[in-house]
């Protein structure tokens, strides 16, 4: 059984860049997020294998957002990290479609992924309306 993962930017050259379902596997893959995939799909599965998803976002992944085994509540949208790619900020953002009650299809799937919805405040800093202009001339 694979629950409540975040699985970001992963690649394989052969298999599932998330998941990989060997010959005569049956996993249950449910509130899971596999995002950003650069090769390979979000889960793969040899003959034999019998995967269910439910209640899962696969989206982005380079060789497919495919949802073997469907069970439901599934789905493929952005899930709105509170971090820029690559920093490793896997927090959701309020209005995240994985965050509690934002499921797009209505489902009560609750929290889907690793991370729950926590981006804290941003830091800002005052400059002045030329400097600000300054910055962006050319």
């Amino acid at each position: 059984m694979i629950s409540s993962n975040t699985i970001d930017a992963n690649s394989a050259t052969v298999g599932g860049a998330g998941v990989y379902c060997a010959d005569f596997s049956d996993p249950s893959v449910s509130n899971t997020i596999i995002t950003g995939s650069t090769a390979g799909a979000a889960i793969t599965n040899d003959s034999f294998s019998n995967p269910t998803t439910s209640c899962c976002d696969f989206f982005g992944n380079a060789g497919g957002d495919g949802f073997p085994g469907s069970l439901g509540g599934n789905f493929s949208q952005d899930p709105q990290y509170c971090g820029v790619a690559g920093s490793g900020n896997y927090y959701l953002q309020s209005d995240s479609p994985c965050a509690p009650g934002n499921h797009p299809g209505g489902s009560n799937c609750g929290l889907i992924g690793a991370f729950p919805v926590g981006c804290g405040t941003t830091s800002i800093r005052h400059i002045p309306w030329g400097a600000l202009k300054d910055i962006y001339r050319e």
